[in-house]
């Protein structure tokens, strides 16, 4: 694309009972739609005009809008679909389950702009038939372990990133000296994290909210009330979200090595313990007592996150991926 101007078509289904991590999503949508070089306008199911979005969603979804319709209207450069699991009313890779596919009728046969896929949750796809038989012309990874993946439709990492002042540092008061852990621990996927964080429980270096739902703001607060956070890359090796959010929000990440962490994130704005969990309560000794350390580790993570990870760098790199490999 050779105009400085990106007009840019999100596709996403919206539902408000699961809009809890729209900071992921629709609140990222938003901010992309800021840039200087951005028009966007978002376009899905579960959009009726009066939803909290309304000043990105110019038409109310119908099932008869086509693809060419729209672009009577706003005409894009580029369609952005943001995420597989949007696409259907019903979508579970593990059951191989996908009903209800909404986009519009003459998506598959649409080539007059290209198509790209932002995808999070590839590593439960087994191969890339329903993004070929799309023809998306491009998919981006938010995993490096998935990137590497290359199949019929080529593909880049794309990794998430941060809204550095909704998790910025605001909380001024003393932070409370345990590693805390948030999520998802089953033994199975999550083996490291969930055998990491038994360990720290029974030392009592641990706050486990483990099985509790905290969203939204909640979320945001907590991570501002610990000196660090447990997470891990999973049996499947991803980046997840919230080692960003972490890391922006002034505590210290602590998580197991998984692929793309060095290209990610220098050494030192991070704790790692091995995969084994030999070396769990040493490291958790060391962010609970060393002050002069944790600090350091804190300090790098946001300016790493700053220089490399928010929302306004990754936008660079987006617009730039949609001038020069479409």
């Amino acid at each position: 694309m050779d105009t400085n101007t990106v007009r840019i078509l999100w596709l996403y289904k919206y539902d408000p009972q699961y809009d809890f991590d729209n900071h992921l999503h629709m609140k990222y949508a938003r901010n992309l739609s800021t840039h200087p070089d951005v028009k966007l306008m978002v376009y899905g199911k579960g959009f009726d005009g009066k939803s909290v979005y309304e000043d990105i969603v110019q038409i109310p979804y119908n099932d008869k809008i086509t693809l060419d319709q729209i672009y009577q209207q706003f005409k894009f450069d580029v369609i952005i679909v943001n995420t597989k699991s949007r696409c259907f009313d019903y979508y579970s890779p593990h059951e191989k389950v996908q009903r209800g596919e909404w986009l519009p009728s003459d998506f598959t046969a649409w080539t007059r702009t290209p198509k790209l896929m932002i995808e999070e949750d590839y590593h439960y796809e087994t191969e890339d038939n329903w993004y070929n038989e799309k023809k998306f012309d491009l998919i981006l990874q938010r995993h490096y372990s998935q990137s590497l993946r290359q199949d019929k439709v080529p593909m880049l990492w794309h990794p998430f990133s941060v809204d550095t002042k909704l998790f910025g540092i605001r909380k001024l008061q003393a932070r409370t000296k345990k590693i805390a852990f948030i999520g998802n621990a089953q033994p199975g996927v999550y083996k490291f994290r969930a055998d990491a964080l038994a360990q720290l429980l029974k030392n009592d270096f641990v706050s486990s909210f483990k099985g509790t739902i905290i969203r939204g703001q909640d979320y945001i607060n907590k991570l501002q009330e610990y000196i660090s956070f447990l997470s891990c890359g999973s049996m499947m090796e991803i980046c997840a979200a919230k080692n960003f959010e972490i890391m922006a929000s002034g505590a210290v990440l602590f998580t197991n090595k998984f692929k793309g962490i060095d290209e990610l994130f220098p050494r030192d704005a991070y704790v790692s313990y091995e995969n084994n969990g030999s070396d769990v309560l040493t490291k958790a000794r060391k962010i609970l007592n060393d002050d002069a350390f944790t600090n350091h580790v804190k300090n790098v993570a946001r300016e790493t996150i700053n220089k490399s990870h928010s929302h306004l760098v990754r936008n660079e790199e987006l617009i730039q991926i949609i001038k020069t490999h479409l």
